[in-house]
């Protein structure tokens, strides 16, 4: 059977979802706890305000994913998302590449296997266009990505794992 083409029938919308031409978003401005029924979701962070939110990933189970975007720029230096593995130490596991926007300054933080959260902080500010994807292997959440911070910055001040 083909698929239909966006738009094909009022039910386009439902459709689309289903064949994977559109992908379910939700913006996040305060703190959140995602679940399996979540996963597959972008989650677009729309944040700057002085505290930290949390986004809790659900426990692993295997396939399970997450794209996480930075839709706006985080100015504030006390705002910080952190993404927390409810696993304990050791289930939130990779690299995130952080540069400066002007392409002049590189680092990256690597998980050495005993860290339950990733923390994405607004000091050196933070700019919109990072993407972060988790998928887990049903034990461990795996992260990769990469943040974008202002030009001149220090790149590494801006992403710990802990």
């Amino acid at each position: 059977m083909a698929q239909p083409t966006s738009g094909a029938h009022s039910g386009a919308s439902a459709l689309n979802k289903i064949y994977g031409h559109v992908k379910d978003i939700e913006t996040i401005t305060a703190t959140k706890t995602l679940t399996l029924a979540d996963s597959g979701k972008t989650l677009l962070v729309n944040y700057d305000t002085d505290a930290t939110i949390t986004i809790t990933l659900p426990t692993p189970t295997a396939g399970c994913f997450f794209e996480i975007r930075w839709i706006a720029d985080m100015d504030d230096n006390s705002a910080a998302v952190a993404i927390v593995s409810p696993g304990g130490n050791g289930t939130l596991q990779g690299i995130v590449q952080c540069e400066e926007a002007d392409g002049t300054g590189h680092a990256a933080e690597i998980d050495n296997g005993s860290h339950s959260t990733l923390t994405v902080d607004g000091n050196p500010n933070v700019e919109k266009g990072g993407v972060l994807d988790l998928i887990s292997d049903g034990t461990n959440w795996y992260i990769s990505g990469k943040i974008f911070v202002d030009a001149g910055a220090t790149a590494t001040d801006s992403i710990t794992f802990s």
